[in-house]
């Protein structure tokens, strides 16, 4: 399986993603026995496709040509066979990227929820302490806003950190935008 970088047309290069199958059944869950046009895309085919796209540079659209070199009795690549195949693959890519985007989308809400309640927190700290208060229990619930102040800040700060690039994102768009090819070859 190889990748390479060709131009398409004079104004725009595209990344063209070469995969080898032997037949139609490479792209598919070998453990799903239902009818094509239900039948779960492979684990190994997506992860290969995503590590080839990975490992592109730019943001080039990505062409995916998928090369049979053999085209075995039962599983023929008939235009009916090549449409729904082609179809299921954008489906899961446009799926992917959406639950992605709605995913970072989330963690950068939750992030800043917890910054500012943290920071929030800080603030009524920094006024309880301007005034002596000589009541042990409120002594303990401001020590506990100190403690909720710090640990939301920081909560904030590592999911704002942890949550997924968005070059990463990026790569689930052009995946879900890529044009898929069949080639056979006899």
């Amino acid at each position: 399986m190889e990748k390479e970088n060709k131009p398409a047309d004079t104004a725009q290069q595209k990344t063209v993603i070469k995969l080898l199958m032997y037949s139609i059944d490479d792209i598919y869950d070998d453990f799903d026995l239902r009818s094509m046009d239900t039948r779960s895309i492979s684990e190994d085919f997506i992860s290969e496709v995503e590590n080839l796209a990975k490992n592109s540079y730019g943001e080039n659209p990505i062409i995916i040509r998928l090369i049979s070199p053999r085209d075995p009795a039962g599983t023929s690549l008939t235009p009916a066979i090549q449409h729904i195949t082609r179809e299921r693959i954008k489906e899961y890519f446009r799926g992917r990227y959406i639950k992605l985007k709605m995913m970072r989308r989330k963690e950068i809400k939750l992030g800043w929820a917890y910054i500012l309640s943290g920071l929030l927190c800080f603030g009524i700290f920094k006024y309880a302490s301007l005034h002596e208060i000589k009541n042990l229990l409120a002594n303990v619930v401001f020590d506990l806003i100190s403690f909720v102040s710090w640990f939301a800040t920081w909560n904030g700060v590592d999911t704002l950190k942890d949550m997924l690039p968005k070059s990463e994102l990026k790569i689930y768009k052009r995946l879900a935008e890529a044009g898929i090819y069949f080639n056979n070859k006899k």
